[in-house]
Formats: C-alpha cells, structure tokens, sequence
C-alpha cells in the first residue's frame, strides 16, 4: 500500500487516516510494471498512538508521478486507488489539487526513494508539505512598554489555496521566512525561519529605554507572499502622586 501521511490545510482540525488498501500479490515477470495500491483520507478521528497528519478539505484529486508518468485519481475527500510502478528502485511523488484530474490548485505535495518490488506488498509513505498560499502574522498585544522587558508570543498562520489553514507538525512544501525591523535592536526573534506549523515563534524585548516600534514580517520565499505586524513602543505608566 502506499500510505499518504499529509500535512495539507486541515481545516477544522480533519486528521488525515491512512488506511490500508488491498494489494495485489499475484506474480509477474520481473521487468513488468506493478500495481501498488494506495488509500488516503480526511478523518474526523484521532489516535493518542500516532501524531495527528493533516489533508485539506479542498482536496478533489491525486496525482502520483513515477518512473516518467503522471497518473490521475479523484479524491473528493477520499480515494483508494493504485497506481502503476516499475520494479527497482523508483522515485514516487505525489501532489494533492483542489480540482479534478490534477488540475486546479496544488494544496500539498511530497516524494520519497524506494524500491518497488514484484510479488509483495509495497508499503511507500509520503508525507505531504503543504503549499502556502498566504500567510497571516499576529500578536497578542499591539504595543511594547518601554523599560519593562517582554517575551510576546507571534501567531504564524498559512493556508493553502482552498482556504484552509495548514496544521501539524509536518514540514511546508517552502518554509516561511520572518524578518525583524527593529532600529533600536531592543528586540529579537526565535527563529528566522517557520518550517511547519509547529514551530514556535517569540519576540523577545530585553527592556531597553531606546526601544523603537518594531515590524515583524511572515513571507514565502521568492514569492509576493507575505504578512506584517507593528509593535508600538509605549510609555510606562506614571504612579499616581
């Protein structure tokens, strides 16, 4: 079987199941191609034993390249199918899209190296990155108190091109970028970088009193995606006489 893992735009918190699909076990000539089944879909349960993956709900159709071709499956939500590999070791990609036969907007992707062989089950799992359409940067306060240091956690969200947010813990098909504007440098960021969902992102204020308001920017890179937030710098409060 091939298990389709993926961290597509969950929406609605939908986990992605894998499940098991038949697989053809009948015998073959060596140099024949062979049909290796494949099951994928969204799934309103969860398991305490697995990480949660993720598949857009946008989600209509399947492609699965190997060896050279291109080969189609609709998915409206789930699909089983199999697609056709040639023996030894092959390079299997798969892109999910939100229209039919491939077409439409590609929502995830992900590939994976391995060896394809006659007479078994050939268990093949991709992990899809979801492909980040846009991207929103939030705080949980909109200004700075001069002299008074702070940790302000920042709210990195991207969605795929049908709208849903992307979720979990596995990587985007392009991490993200965040830049800092800060011509004071009384602050700092976490990371420079948002590889998934899960990374975690902190604006760090080490209390200075030359602090200056800052901008913190979310985009993708090589693209005209983006997302900016300002932090104002305010005054501490005067005691009451």
């Amino acid at each position: 079987m091939v298990s389709l893992s993926a961290c597509g735009g969950g929406g609605g918190g939908s986990s992605a199941s894998v499940l098991p699909a038949p697989q053809s076990t009948s015998a073959a000539a060596p140099s024949a191609p062979v049909d290796v089944a494949f099951s994928i879909a969204i799934s309103q349960t969860s398991s305490v034993r697995r990480s949660p993956k993720y598949v857009s709900r946008g989600m209509q159709s399947v492609t699965i390249g190997v060896a050279g071709a291109q080969q189609a499956f609709p998915c409206p939500g789930q699909c089983t199918g199999a697609f056709v590999a040639p023996p030894g070791m092959q390079t299997i990609s798969a892109t999910l899209f939100d229209g039919q036969n491939g077409t439409g907007n590609a929502l995830a992707t992900g590939s994976t190296t391995t060896s394809i062989v006659v007479g078994t089950q050939n268990a093949v799992r991709i992990v899809f990155g979801g492909i980040v359409a846009s991207v929103t940067i939030a705080a949980p306060q909109s200004s700075l108190t001069t002299g008074t240091p702070a940790q302000v956690p920042m709210s990195v969200t991207a969605r795929d091109a049908a709208g849903f947010a992307i979720v979990g813990s596995d990587p985007y098909a392009t991490p993200l970028a965040l830049r800092l504007d800060d011509p004071s440098g009384a602050t700092t960021l976490s990371t420079a970088t948002v590889t998934s969902p899960a990374t975690s992102v902190m604006l760090a204020y080490n209390g200075a009193a030359s602090a200056q308001p800052v901008r913190i920017t979310a985009s993708v890179p090589n693209s005209a995606l983006s997302s900016s937030i300002a932090l104002a710098v305010a005054p501490a409060a005067t005691p009451a006489p």
